[in-house]
């Protein structure tokens, strides 16, 4: 992996595990999972609230002149 997105994949849209959100220093979020697009060379791209990264942000897709929101709802109580 050396960063470059070029010619990349995406293989899932999935959850963070707990390990990768705390290597994130991030917590568990209440409402949403924090979502994470993994492309075919295991890079895992995640959006963040901002540039330092402190903390989970929402995945923004602009399609024409149409802007959709994606997040992973839960689905039960917070672990």
């Amino acid at each position: 992996m050396n960063g470059s997105l070029t010619n990349r994949k995406i293989v899932s849209v999935r959850s963070l595990t707990q390990t990768e959100l705390d290597h994130l220093d991030w917590e568990r979020q209440t409402f949403n999972e924090v979502v994470g697009v993994e492309l075919d060379d295991g890079t895992l791209l995640i959006p963040a609230q901002d540039f330092e990264g402190n903390g989970p942000g929402a995945l923004f897709q602009l399609a024409g002149n149409k802007i959709y929101v994606h997040t992973i709802a839960r689905k039960g109580p917070a672990a």
